[in-house]
């Protein structure tokens, strides 16, 4: 009875993986066409993976490998996983010389083809044929090590199965064998929210996905760089294109540095109103990154008067007016989130407790960098964000000031024109 139960209790997993079982491909547009690598992070799960820039992501119910190490410690490679044609590929590489067996076995356990060799060291390719449908578990032993993988076919076959080795090399699996394309899995749920990062040279952009079938995401590559050097990823949601990071340059876009704030200056001088910076304090409340928080973590905060200098963002950028952020509020509350898009906009750590994290469910990472108070000292780091608009009242000495705080919404304010704020882009 117990033995029934566990094979219905996988049939029932297999059926369900049918309907998760999406393949998400990968192109570049705008400054550059090459995709490096691909950083995929499951907000829901917590977990991540790397791809090199042509890979495939499969989403899968149910992860195609599991990484029991051999003696190099990076396991077994398997793919195309699941199977959709009539074969796998089976890479491993070994340290030394040694007798190597691979089996596979289907869930009841019955041998369904083996093979034994005896193998230099290096990387070494097998093709695993005619499985037919099912989930199957991969072994493969050296003389003093050992590891396991499953594959998942979804070919019907009336063939005997088959392995027959393929090739190898001398050269590391770690430079070379990703060199081609390879379609890697990735165990993912319905509903679950997927990060992704695509990198190629200096450029680097984030999109955020919820798939639910078969799709390509189009990362835009945008050039960021502001005249410090500083190099900023970037986000598209919707029609608007966004830096990822607060604005941290300590030099205008003409060339001229900006002064930092010194204690003794006067951070708001209203008859000679004089440029300054300083950084955002940088409070890790609830480790949002490990070790060491960086100094500019946070970006820097600028006074009313860099703000209103009309040269602070970098080339092809700019101070993004209240109605961008009113364009952004509509864009995420069309996409699920309506009422709560100060939640989703801020980051998944990083906040007081009192305040609470939020979901960061489209990437856009609002960190709780608080506000510069009109005698320069940082204020409520660690609960509130701030971010200013090129929006002033000079009758009132006010700015429109974007805040994500202990609220769902976005919070639209207008703030005295002596306090300091931080900053984030928005392309031109």
């Amino acid at each position: 009875m117990k033995k029934n139960t566990v094979i219905i209790l996988l049939v029932f997993a297999f059926t369900q993986l049918q309907a998760q079982n999406y393949l998400i491909n990968f192109e570049g547009i705008g400054a550059s066409t090459t995709i490096e690598s691909v950083e995929v992070e499951n907000i829901t799960q917590g977990t991540s993976l790397t791809l090199d820039g042509t890979d495939i992501l499969n989403l899968v119910g149910i992860l195609g490998i599991e990484d029991y190490s051999l003696d190099n410690g990076k396991g077994l490679r398997i793919y195309p996983n699941p199977m959709t044609t009539t074969y796998s590929n089976i890479d491993f590489e070994i340290q030394k010389a040694s007798l190597v067996t691979i089996e596979i076995f289907d869930i009841t356990g019955k041998l369904m083809t083996a093979k034994q060799s005896n193998l230099q060291t290096g990387l070494h390719s097998y093709k695993a044929n005619q499985l037919g449908s099912g989930l199957f578990i991969v072994s493969v032993k050296t003389d003093d090590a050992f590891a396991t993988g499953k594959i998942i076919s979804y070919t019907t076959t009336n063939e005997i199965a088959t392995l027959n080795y393929t090739s190898n090399s001398q050269r590391s699996q770690e430079t070379n064998s990703r060199s081609n394309s390879g379609i890697i899995a990735m165990q993912y749920n319905d509903g679950d929210v997927l990060h992704v990062r695509g990198t190629s040279g200096d450029y680097a952009t984030v999109s955020a996905l919820v798939p639910t079938s078969d799709a390509t995401v189009t990362f835009n590559f945008v050039a960021a760089t502001d005249e410090d050097g500083n190099l900023y990823t970037t986000i598209t949601l919707g029609s608007q294109t966004w830096m990822l990071e607060n604005l941290k340059t300590t030099t205008f876009n003409d060339g001229e540095l900006i002064p930092e704030y010194m204690s003794g200056d006067d951070w708001y001088n209203g008859a000679n109103p004089t440029p300054f910076y300083q950084w955002a304090s940088t409070l890790d409340l609830s480790d949002a990154v490990e070790g060491d928080i960086p100094f500019d973590y946070y970006g820097a905060m600028y006074n009313d008067a860099t703000i209103a200098s009309g040269k602070l963002a970098p080339t092809d950028w700019r101070i993004p007016s209240e109605q961008d952020f009113i364009d952004l509020e509509s864009f995420i509350g069309n996409n699920g989130q309506s009422g709560n898009q100060g939640t989703a906009l801020k980051s998944s750590s990083g906040w007081a407790s009192s305040i609470g994290n939020g979901t960061d469910l489209f990437g856009f990472k609002g960190l709780p960098n608080g506000y510069v108070d009109s005698n320069g000292t940082p204020k409520v780091d660690g609960v509130i964000c701030t971010w200013a608009t090129s929006d002033a009242n000079t009758t009132n000495q006010t700015r429109r000031i974007i805040n994500l705080f202990n609220e769902n919404p976005i919070l639209f304010v207008d703030q005295s024109i002596l306090l300091g704020a931080g900053i984030r882009c928005i392309k031109e």
